[in-house]
């Protein structure tokens, strides 16, 4: 299934912009054909994010579970959108960040989120059992 317009991509949950780990993504999945340049040499501009094979799995794992994923501007964050819900229907539901071990959490990303009004996911790609593992972090106040 070749996709041949960009409302294609949009109604598939893709942006205007689509990620360099998307757009791997789209091409692994035949959704578009290979382009310019083959995935030998997208994945070598990917791996300028040490984390990128972890968040591509990540993707991948809930892309193919009926999620909208979505890539922020500075690719640090993910924002997961409820299952069912297409961009613009509604908000973002969850901020999430991929680290290698749940050590790497910052207090920072607990802010973004209680910022932006979402709920922190924090994921971490399994590799030995080749699954992602989420976790949720709420702030609570005691009075």
């Amino acid at each position: 299934m070749f996709l041949k317009t960009e409302k294609d991509l949009e109604n598939l949950g893709f942006g205007e912009e689509v990620h360099i780990l998307e757009y791997i993504y789209l091409l692994e999945k035949r959704i578009l054909e290979n382009g310019k340049e083959d995935l030998k040499d997208l994945w070598k501009r990917a791996k300028e994010d040490k984390l990128a094979k972890e968040k591509y799995e990540i993707i991948k794992y809930l892309r193919e579970n009926k999620y909208i994923v979505r890539f922020s501007k500075d690719s640090e964050y993910i924002r997961i959108y409820q299952k069912g819900i297409r961009i613009g229907e509604d908000r973002t539901e969850y901020l999430m960040r991929v680290v290698k071990k749940l050590q790497d959490v910052e207090v920072k990303d607990l802010r973004m989120a209680r910022d932006m009004r979402k709920k922190l996911i924090i994921s971490v790609y399994d590799k030995k059992n080749k699954i992602p593992l989420f976790f949720r972090i709420d702030q609570i106040q005691f009075e």
